[in-house]
């Protein structure tokens, strides 16, 4: 056996093919021609609408997306500041104005939107602030 001259030094040594976790800024839609390819941060609120979800965005029209709004929220679970308030509401809370109690009680978006909470989804929700 031959002995070791110099000391190795592990802490100069890159770990190769180590993946970096991406948190992706879009997310993709399906249109009647393709994908569209929608900034999350943009998105104020989704709503459901039978098997389809409108996206609701800061700026621009609505879209509606072949896509249930249990489908489009599996897309969002990387992004912590959308939340389901209700069955049919997603929103994103960087576009939260007000919280207005009651038995579920409603939140108010910048735009104007009104919006119910389920009064089973009032805790989880309050327990974010």
């Amino acid at each position: 056996m031959t002995a070791i001259s110099q000391p190795t030094q592990l802490h100069n040594i890159r770990h190769i093919g180590t993946p970096t976790p991406v948190i992706p800024s879009k997310i993709a839609l399906p249109v009647a021609d393709g994908l569209r390819f929608v900034s999350i941060d943009g998105i104020r609120y989704l709503e459901a609408d039978g098997n389809y979800t409108r996206l609701h965005f800061s700026e621009g029209p609505p879209l509606l997306v072949c896509r249930n709004l249990r489908e489009i929220e599996a897309q969002l679970l990387h992004a912590p500041h959308f939340v389901r308030i209700h069955r049919s509401y997603i929103i994103n809370v960087h576009y939260l104005e007000r919280y207005v109690r009651g038995s579920g009680g409603y939140v108010l978006l910048e735009g104007g939107a009104n919006l119910a909470v389920s009064s089973s989804r009032k805790q989880a929700f309050l327990d974010l602030f």
